[in-house]
């Protein structure tokens, strides 16, 4: 039975990271594993330093 997997994706500096090269990766990771991807979270441009406002 294949696992089931969800991503959690995020980028809070400007150091050419972004959440679509993460996702690129990721998929590639679960292509190659037999792993079902479920979920895709994704925080744009929230910083954990500075949390966020509800």
């Amino acid at each position: 039975m294949p696992k089931r997997v969800a991503f959690y994706v995020r980028v809070s500096t400007s150091d050419g990271q972004t959440t679509e090269n993460q996702l690129r990766q990721l998929h590639e990771v679960a292509d190659r594993s037999g792993w079902i991807v479920t979920a895709v979270f994704r925080d744009d441009g929230i910083s954990g330093a500075k949390g966020r406002s509800l």
